[in-house]
């Protein structure tokens, strides 16, 4: 695992207002599924049948780099409302040598966004979280317009944060929470959806297990557990949030190790071989800034989070296959890049690549096009 220096990647990003960007990847999906299960279930009643239960999948891009949404809701937010980071030093090298490596591999180490570019940014990501709470409503409104709404349950999540700035850091990547936590809203019946909000942790593992148990199917042999069911155990007071921890793995770009992240009740805990080992308490330092790994009064908890991540990994097979991987992946690159090459991608005029450049690119050529629509 080697970290890549400023990184070639499909991103050509805009920090602001656009005519065209991910905002066309992220409207409305076709209204022909639940439509189409109301045609279903109104046949099935005149055939004396019961009614099928559907599945409908909506995926957005947004929010996203390019942070590009559209003018409507761009306007929603006043000049300066969005605050700047909290915290955007830069941790030491010494001790966050992970950040690091992310600064450089995304060139954020040597140039770094004017604050303009920055408020920017922010100000779109957060307009086009607007955007996507618009979707969802709209999609709501067409499940109770059908008659669905009393008896569709409805999942809302995603697959990363962004750090927007703070910790000098952008996009996701890092175990800190604004990269690694992410909304998991469940609305539905109350006797499928236990109400209240949960303190136990979960992930995107549970989400599978969830919609088995939600389908009344046996539970599968799987990583994770329904959310349900464990909203339940907690309101019975079997479980709280220690007993059940979660774990983050990131092998990817911007490090040469495996880093393994825990998060139990309040605390998390990061290791990568060669790093120093980090513990924060999110419930006394929420935004990570003080690392409590070598503090004597802690040693307990880090003893018990390392003995959970030991009990589970062997780092030394898990690099092991990671490296294997990567060799087998360079020889078929190695043997693709014989003769004549054709790109399998699709290779549009500059004009028309909404994602394309240079992780920096995300920033650099950030503009609020007046006029767009």
């Amino acid at each position: 695992m080697v970290p890549r220096r400023r990184r070639r990647v499909h991103r050509r990003s805009l920090a602001g207002l656009g005519p065209a960007g991910l905002r066309r990847r992220g409207r409305l999906p076709h209204a022909a599924s639940p439509h189409d299960r109301v045609r279903a279930n109104q046949s099935a009643a005149a055939a004396g049948k019961e009614p099928q239960p559907f599945l409908m999948v909506s995926s957005f891009i947004h929010p996203h780099d390019p942070y590009e949404p559209p003018r409507e809701h761009w306007d929603r937010f006043a000049e300066g409302e969005i605050p700047d980071p909290a915290h955007p030093q830069v941790p030491d090298a010494a001790e966050d040598p992970h950040s690091h490596r992310l600064r450089a591999m995304s060139g954020f180490d040597t140039r770094y966004p004017e604050l303009d570019q920055v408020r920017n940014a922010r100000r779109a990501y957060y307009a086009a979280v607007s955007y996507i709470d618009d979707h969802v409503g709209r999609i709501r409104e067409r499940l109770d317009s059908l008659g669905l709404g009393e008896n569709t349950v409805i999942l809302v999540t995603a697959d990363h944060g962004d750090m927007l700035g703070e910790r000098g850091l952008w996009y996701k990547m890092s175990p800190y929470e604004r990269s690694s936590r992410v909304p998991l809203i469940a609305h539905g019946p109350e006797h499928l959806v236990p109400k209240g909000r949960y303190q136990t942790p979960v992930s995107l593992l549970d989400l599978m297990p969830t919609l088995v148990d939600l389908a009344g199917a046996p539970s599968p042999k799987a990583a994770g557990d329904s959310v349900f069911e464990i909203a339940r155990r907690e309101q019975t007071g079997e479980i709280g949030p220690k007993d059940r921890p979660v774990i983050i793995e990131y092998l990817a770009e911007g490090t040469y190790r495996p880093q393994l992240s825990i998060i139990s009740g309040q605390y998390k805990y990061v290791i990568c071989p060669g790093d120093v080992d980090q513990l924060f308490d999110l419930a006394a330092d929420p935004h990570e800034l003080h690392n409590a790994a070598r503090e004597d009064h802690h040693a307990g908890t880090v003893a018990r989070l390392r003995g959970e991540l030991d009990s589970r990994y062997d780092m030394e097979a898990l690099e092991a296959g990671i490296l294997e991987s990567q060799d087998q992946r360079r020889l078929v690159a190695e043997a693709l890049s014989m003769g004549r090459k054709r790109s399998f991608d699709h290779n549009p005029e500059p004009e028309q690549r909404y994602v394309r450049g240079d992780f920096w690119g995300a920033l650099e050529y950030g503009t609020i096009r007046e006029g767009a629509r």
